[in-house]
């Protein structure tokens, strides 16, 4: 499975509130009220499909996941100790 498809699959199958805590942390980290075209998180956190979401935001998640990075398990811990 390519990069893409893994991060997809991750995405797909986290909880919605798990979607939600994860965007919460990146958006701390990123701290910028622009960051994902400026659409609120809560749009984000109902759609399942990775292919919808915006690039930039596939990008931070891309990037999260990748073996120099994140788990997006390891990614939310990270998170929550900032």
């Amino acid at each position: 499975m390519s990069i893409c498809g893994a991060c997809g699959n991750a995405w797909f199958l986290l909880t919605v509130t798990e979607r939600r805590e994860l965007l919460c942390g990146m958006y701390e980290v990123v701290g910028s009220a622009s960051v994902w075209d400026g659409v609120p998180i809560e749009v984000f956190v109902d759609t399942p499909d990775f292919d919808s979401l915006p690039p930039d935001l596939c990008g931070h998640l891309l990037l999260a996941s990748t073996p120099t990075g994140y788990s997006i398990a390891e990614f939310r811990s990270r998170l929550s100790m900032v």
